[in-house]
């Protein structure tokens, strides 16, 4: 999975400095300098040690824009064998602690990341993401088992923690995804912790009932959730 993670940021504009623990990544552009730490590792204890994995980021940048634009994004490979009830309560509670990271973790199978590569092959991973995420035919997939061990579930998972993955959006006839929705109405309001109330809405809002609603009403709930945090 860390190279399918290199291959995103470096086709994002990032540059990586190697840690003894992940790649601390950063990007320079018109509107601010952005910092990802990447780690891979069984996210137990790690709230005890993110002020030491802080630290050595501030050895290699000490510039004050890095203490309020770094990300970091935990790789953790679970044995897929465990219940989606528990990934979630263990993954909220390093998302939702607000010390000196902004976390995103992203857990994937084994099974989960063949199958991905499989479908991958040689193709340039961002181009296959963009332009997968924003198939009507494979959100069908993902949408009628989000928390299945399939690629397409990844798929959308690595879209939701990296926020800066450019997705092609085509004009269609009826409901467009909620990735092709959504995602630009928010990211052109310039509004931020769009990832963590995106996987609230996912998990919570009937997607067929969205469809006779409109996608004005989910963006407003999206809009309601993000003024509660």
């Amino acid at each position: 999975m860390i190279d399918i993670i290199k291959n995103i940021f470096g086709g994002n504009g990032f540059k990586g400095e190697s840690l003894e623990e992940g790649i601390l990544y950063r990007s320079d552009n018109a509107q601010k300098t952005e910092y990802w730490l990447v780690i891979s590792c069984d996210i137990t204890n790690f709230l005890e040690r993110q002020n030491d994995f802080f630290n050595k980021c501030k050895k290699i940048y000490s510039a004050p824009s890095l203490d309020k634009n770094i990300s970091l994004l935990l790789l953790w490979k679970t044995a897929g064998n465990l219940s989606i009830d528990f990934l979630k309560e263990k993954v909220m509670a390093i998302e939702e602690d607000p010390y000196l990271f902004k976390k995103y973790v992203l857990y994937y199978s084994p099974s989960e990341q063949k199958q991905f590569q499989d479908n991958l092959g040689s193709r340039d991973v961002n181009d296959f993401i963009s332009k997968n995420v924003s198939s009507r035919e494979m959100f069908d997939v993902y949408k009628n088992n989000p928390h299945a061990q399939t690629w397409q579930s990844l798929l959308y998972r690595i879209s939701i923690k990296l926020p800066f993955i450019s997705i092609a959006v085509e004009e269609n006839t009826g409901l467009h995804s909620l990735f092709e929705v959504n995602k630009i109405r928010i990211k052109k309001a310039g509004l931020t912790k769009f990832n963590d109330v995106l996987l609230k809405i996912i998990d919570n809002v009937n997607l067929d009932d969205m469809e006779d609603e409109g996608p004005e009403n989910l963006f407003s709930e999206i809009l309601s959730n993000l003024q509660e945090k």
